[in-house]
């Protein structure tokens, strides 16, 4: 028995009453939980978004894939007003006053996922997310938003009363805004631009009088504009750019009095400018570029901010109003320039006087390809302030080009002098002069790149009066109009110096140019629609680097051959929209990106398509019967495509030749079986070799070939197996490369085809086809190399077969091989570590012991052979190597180890790909500063580049390495987030990445079964530890995870205390709190919780332990420390006992109760 006196039993019931009280308001939670059971919660919300857009797949799913229990830390979730675009802090505090919105714990203020490969459909659960202000899903080109679900009120408040002002949704797949008109008393942007909607203007919107911006541009919306536009009279911005929109603007637009911005460009608009336009007091931007306009141009004297007026390419008349833009010489801020493009017009008359009142202001007037004839006054052409403040030094001219000259923008510029044309008489400002005879333009064409001075060949050349005499200038012998006139220009490799004169495009008769191999040359697109006939560009192996404009090219146009180019980045859009074209050769032009085949579709009548050696990547495109119906070669060659064969070669009607040979080298692989394309009566050349393509050879490969079709097939060095089929010998005439495979047999019967291999099978036999078991060299070709002995096979001497002693059983070997056991190796094994040797500094190395000696390679220091005698293992680290490791060292057939750490060496990657058995990679301490390339070395499974100077996010690419156990990248300066790909390498059983830069949440390595030690110390990781950390890993496994000296936070979940063989070490981090669960986890940190508790875990806040941060033996306890303000400290600055104890948390299901064991209360009771 024990007594308490009258204040513990005061202190006693308080404490009671409390718990019955938490008791009481539990209960009351419950029933509120079970009514509000219904209730999604955020993180369902946005995990069905996830799972219902492919997020395995997005580009960043950082937070989202490990369902972090911060929603927000998930790339793209906005929980901060701040990074908003319209704040939203006051709506949610009105809403929570007022009793319509009462679920405190939603986060969720806004999602931003722009350009993150999200596709399918978004659920309609998104919708209820009850905070939710702000989306932005732009350029998600495969994702269809939907707005039915909308018509449901949110759950949380049983209302429709919705937060969302911002709908950022352009380039994407949605194409209806039906259910939109449920936002209409909060949205007030939308963006909508890039989306099919084929369709009127939809009414819906008009329900949207909040709306205060609305793009629409490139919608496909068609139609007139709809009077009903006048009920959204807030709007600020209007874009309506590249529709069919067509008719007059409506009076009713009138009302839009608080426009700033207005572009209607690249319509179908007609009629006068409306003058309502001028009582716009607000407006700043008017774009009406490309329609039908007609009439004066508006005055727009009322609007004082006007920066950017951009009238081009309508019909206007008139001139400038006394009152043009009188309001901007009012307005305060006078550095603002404004901008007046009004060229391509028929504006005329005298520029007038009036304009001059704008001398002061930063003002950029276009006027050419007008009917301009003068100015009123020259003064116009002195203001400092106009065009760049180039007209003090150009004059006139830098206003617009005076008559008898022109330029590309109808003035003189910095960059672009006025040209003679003395056709041109009439008007000032000409922007070409395409009414020059062909002797003008060719004159032109040679003084503008260096004729006199550059070309190596002149013959004829401004002597001759006759073009047609000229060198390279082919002209039309017909009897006819064209009689005379100039239908080709050659000038391949000539020298040719800068820009080709757009001007050539004015030959009317001009079929074809060939400038290609001048490699200073440029030719410019822009102006092709100029000409009628042009048939065939040739430009390969020139500096040109754009194709704009190639796609307003006439329909004669059917040749673009531009090899060799230095374009980068995606296939232009530009060049599918030349439609007429047949033939396009782009390659080794350095373009990157995938090849869609809906771009393809585009191109109805192409014949021919070469895009080989350049960086494209991704599946091969499955369209070829559907509209390419005229393709009949296609060349993929030396990319990086992957996956499978496109099936619709089979069915393509007119496809002959494909070649996607090597797809290896830069990364990719085609894979799969190869298909039968049984059905083919037109496939003659099918070229698949050095890709990664496996199973056997198909019996009924092109089986509806006819049989004495002279056939092409190429399926060299890939993993195919089984017997060369021998229904093969229904071809009277083939090529077949199968060398560098696993060809198990070759059927007698094909070799007596003696016109097969270009008739070498009469003269070779089988070698021909393939080199037999036990031999190199593929396959025979040439009289002086044949398939020669390899000298060991499988440990066994290779004796000649020809003196009939050879006893070797080849039954385990294959036909066709290159080399012995190993590809494109010519030098012996000696002869490549001997070059190791010489190229490294060999002299200088701490041991050469045999090396360069009469001694097997087996005996050489650090060399270590298999039981054939061929070397698998070079261990020379820390042997002061020095210089370029040679790439040939890759070529050793069966290397599975190659250690080279503490060394100073340049490693290259070229060739990493050959070394197929490589196993273990140790480059650490070598000063290693690119890991570019590592992705080759497939077969990997351990790779150490630890105490480097490798910096930047850790590489992708490492993500290809999908067969490693032990990856070190510690020791160097890698930055950024934990990397997301890391869940491709599921194998691996240690993760080293200690002492870089790393900051960001920590990754939860939930699918890491096998994984026994990771190592993360010496970061910047933040936030708690996921309760799904390791959770993959069996419970009875020993792990050992270092998260030492980072900034993680909060508390030790519980959920880890299901390892029971767990080493955790935590030290120097921001932990609050341990749960109590895990005190009792007695294997934890080698028993050390068994024998010290918590503190084997780690020390108590105002404690710490040189050992760790935790109590590891009895001479290491946790010490008090009144600076330690953590868990876990391994240090002391003042050494002061002052701190209290830390807390452990305790949990129960349904209630959490916290237990503070506090000395003051002991010693009450």
């Amino acid at each position: 028995m024990w007594s308490m006196n009258k204040k513990t039993n005061a202190l006693l019931a308080g404490f009671l009453l409390f718990a019955a009280a938490a008791s009481t308001a539990s209960a009351q939670d419950g029933d509120d939980r079970k009514q509000a059971q219904d209730v999604p919660t955020e993180r369902e919300i946005l995990m069905e978004l996830y799972q219902a857009t492919g997020g395995e797949n997005w580009s960043e799913n950082y937070g989202w894939s490990e369902n972090l229990d911060d929603l927000c830390d998930w790339y793209g979730v906005i929980c901060d007003t701040d990074d908003l675009e319209i704040t939203g802090r006051e709506r949610k505090l009105r809403a929570l006053q007022d009793g319509t919105f009462n679920d405190t714990e939603s986060v969720v203020l806004g999602l931003k996922l722009q350009s993150n490969y999200l596709v399918g459909r978004i659920p309609d659960s998104l919708w209820q997310l009850p905070l939710l202000e702000e989306i932005d899903l732009s350029s998600n080109e495969h994702l269809e938003v939907s707005f039915t679900g909308l018509a449901m009120p949110l759950k949380s408040t049983n209302s429709n009363n919705r937060n969302l002002q911002v709908l950022r949704l352009q380039n994407t797949a949605t194409k209806s805004v039906a259910g939109i008109s449920a936002l209409e008393e909060s949205l007030r942007v939308l963006q909508l631009s890039k989306n099919d909607l084929n369709s009127q203007i939809p009414q819906e919107l008009f329900s949207l009088t909040m709306l205060s911006t609305l793009s629409l541009a490139e919608c496909n919306v068609q139609g007139t504009l709809p009077t009903e536009i006048n009920q959204l009279s807030q709007l600020h911005e209007l874009n309506l750019f590249e529709n069919s929109l067509t008719g007059r603007l409506p009076e009713t637009m009138s009302r839009l009095v608080h426009l700033r911005k207005l572009a209607l460009s690249y319509n179908e608009f007609q009629g006068q400018l409306p003058t309502w336009l001028n009582d716009f007091p607000r407006l700043q931007q008017f774009w009406a570029v490309g329609n039908d306009f007609t009439g004066a141009l508006p005055a727009f004297p009322n609007a004082p901010d006007m920066v950017r007026l951009n009238v081009q390419h309508n019909d206007l008349s008139g001139n400038f109003e006394l009152n043009f833009l009188e309001a901007v010489l009012s307005r305060s801020n006078t550095d603002a320039e404004v901008t007046v493009d009004v060229r391509h017009n028929s504006m005329g008359g005298e520029v007038p006087e009036s304009l001059n009142s704008f001398r002061h202001l930063p003002m950029n007037f276009y006027l050419g390809d007008n009917e301009f004839t003068g100015f009123e006054t020259e003064r116009l052409c002195e203001s400092s302030h106009w065009n760049g403040g180039l007209l003090p030094q150009l004059g006139c001219s830098g206003f617009m080009c005076p008559m008898g000259r022109f330029s590309s923008s109808g003035m003189a510029t910095a960059d672009e002098t006025c040209q003679v044309c003395p056709s041109l008489v009439d008007y000032l400002g000409a922007t070409n002069c395409f009414d020059k005879d062909d002797k003008s333009v060719l004159s032109e064409l040679y003084v503008s790149t260096g004729g006199a001075t550059d070309w190596y060949i002149t013959d004829g050349w401004m002597i001759e009066d006759d073009v047609c005499d000229w060198y390279g200038i082919t002209c039309w012998d017909t009897n006819d109009a064209k009689q005379g006139r100039v239908r080709k220009i050659e000038l391949r490799n000539n020298n040719l110096q800068g820009k080709i004169p757009d001007t050539i495009y004015s030959m009317i008769d001009l079929t074809t140019i060939d400038i290609s191999q001048n490699p200073d040359a440029v030719l410019g697109f822009l102006h092709i629609s100029e000409s009628e006939h042009i048939y065939s560009i040739h430009v390969g192996g020139t500096a040109t680097q754009s194709l704009d404009g190639i796609g307003d090219a006439q329909d004669f146009f059917h040749e673009l051959w531009a090899d060799g180019l230095n374009m980068q980045g995606p296939i232009p859009s530009d060049l599918f929209e030349a439609t007429s074209l047949r033939r396009i050769s782009l390659q080794d032009c350095g373009f990157s990106g995938g090849l869609d085949g809906d771009d393809l579709l585009n191109l109805p009548f192409l014949e021919e398509l070469y895009l080989s050696d350049n960086n494209l990547q991704g599946n091969l495109p499955d369209v070829f019967d559907i509209g390419l119906t005229n393709l009949r070669i296609l060349a993929l060659a030396k990319n990086a495509f992957r996956g499978p064969l496109p099936a619709s070669w089979d069915t393509a009607p007119a496809l002959e030749a494909v070649t996607v040979y090597d797809q290896s080298t830069k990364g990719g692989g085609l894979t799969g079986a190869v298909p039968s394309y049984a059905t083919s009566q037109t496939l003659r050349q099918l070229i698949l070799g050095m890709n990664e393509l496996e199973g056997a050879i198909p019996d009924d490969l092109l089986a509806s070939m006819e049989s004495d079709t002279l056939l092409t097939i190429d399926l060299s060095h890939n993993t195919l197996t089984g017997a060369v089929p021998q229904e093969f010998v229904r071809f009277d005439r083939l090529n077949i490369y199968l060398e560098g495979n696993f060809i198990s047999e070759l059927p007698e019967q094909l070799c007596r085809q003696t016109a097969w291999m270009s008739g070498n099978v009469d003269t070779y036999g089988c070698d021909a086809i393939l080199c037999p078991k036990g031999t190199m060299g593929g396959r025979r070709q040439y009289i002086d190399s044949g398939c020669e002995p390899c000298p060991v096979i499988d440990g066994i001497e290779n004796l000649d077969p020809a003196d009939g002693s050879d006893t070797t059983d080849f039954d385990t070997l294959f036909f066709g091989q290159p080399s012995c056991d190993k590809e494109n190796d010519d030098l012996t094994e000696r002869d490549i570590l001997t070059l190791l040797y010489e190229t490294c500094g060999g002299l200088g190395w701490h041991s050469s012991k045999h090396w360069l000696s009469e001694k097997t390679v087996c005996d050489w220091y650090g060399i270590s052979c298999d039981d054939t005698g061929s070397v698998n293992s070079i261990v020379l680290g820390n042997n002061q190597l020095v210089g370029s490791l040679p790439t040939e060292i890759f070529l050793l057939p069966s290397l599975q180890h190659l250690k080279l750490y503490s060394n100073t060496l340049y490693f290259d990657y070229e060739g990493l790909s050959n070394a197929k058995n490589l196993e273990s990679l140790s480059l650490d301490g070598t000063g290693l500063d690119t890991l570019k390339g590592i992705g080759a070395a497939r077969s990997l499974r351990s790779l150490n580049v630890a105490g480097n100077v490798l910096e930047g996010p850790v590489p992708e690419e490492l993500s290809r390495l999908v067969h490693l156990e032990s990856l070190s990248l510690s020791n160097n300066q890698f930055t950024g987030y934990m990397p997301y790909w890391l869940r491709a390498l599921q194998s691996l059983k240690t993760l080293s990445i200690s002492r870089n830069k790393l900051q960001g949440a920590l990754y939860d390595f939930s699918n890491f079964a096998d994984l026994e030690i990771l190592d993360l110390s010496y970061n910047q990781l933040s936030g708690e530890i996921p309760s799904t950390f390791l959770e993959s890993v069996d419970d009875e496994d020993k792990v050992i995870a270092d998260l030492a000296h980072n900034r993680l936070s909060g508390t030790v979940p519980s959920e880890l205390g299901r390892m029971s063989r767990l080493t955790l070490t935590l030290a120097d981090n921001r932990i609050s709190a341990i749960h109590e669960d895990l005190c009792d986890v007695e294997g934890w940190n080698d028993y050390d919780v068994e024998d010290f508790g918590c503190d084997g875990i780690l020390c108590p806040a105002g404690t710490y332990s040189v050992s760790g941060g935790r109590q590891s033996s009895d001479e290491s306890p946790c010490e008090p420390c009144g600076s330690a303000r953590y868990m876990g400290t391994s240090t002391c600055g003042d050494g002061s006992a002052s701190a209290p104890r830390a807390n452990v948390v305790a949990s129960c299901a349904g209630t959490a109760l916290v237990v503070i064991a506090s000395s003051w209360l002991m010693m009450l009771i």
